[in-house]
């Protein structure tokens, strides 16, 4: 009975993360969803925080890379051809899928990079959306990265 509660508790917590994150991330000023992201008590510190056994920091680290090789190809592709950049997005999907599927990453987690993925692949036609959206993933992961190491410095 006890442990009902414990998970049920659990899986309202993770839901209201990712409700967050979709209504942060719906503002149009890039410094107030900066802010409410990194700020100390901000999304990523509480996420961090509250998952900080569940995330190996391994897989994060390999996330990071693999979107900063996106982002870093998508600042230097020309507006007319992101098709370079875009197939490296799609193919996140199941890299996603698969290492929840392997409890390397919570169901959290890969729900809000998978919502930040669709949020980029929607707005093919608006470059400058996209960029909008890629900043932002920069920016949770990075975020994401120094609070779990503050919370689990051994890792």
């Amino acid at each position: 009975m006890e442990e009902n509660k414990r998970n049920k508790k659990e899986k309202n917590s993770q839901n209201s993360f990712l409700d967050s994150f979709k209504s942060i991330i719906e503002k149009e000023n890039i410094t107030d969803i900066l802010s409410e992201l990194l700020k100390p008590g901000g999304l990523c510190d509480r996420f961090a925080c509250q998952n900080r056994n569940k995330i190996k920091m391994n897989q994060l680290r390999k996330f990071f890379s693999e979107f900063k090789k996106i982002i870093k190809k998508a600042n230097n592709t020309s507006k007319k051809d992101n098709s370079d950049y875009e197939k490296e997005i799609y193919k996140l999907f199941p890299i996603i899928a698969y290492n929840e599927g392997r409890g390397l990453i919570p169901k959290p987690f890969a729900e809000i990079l998978s919502l930040i993925l669709e949020k980029i692949t929607e707005n093919k036609d608006d470059e400058k959306k996209r960029l909008f959206y890629l900043k932002i993933l920069d920016a949770f992961l990075t975020g994401l990265i120094g609070y779990m190491k503050k919370y689990n410095p051994k890792a």
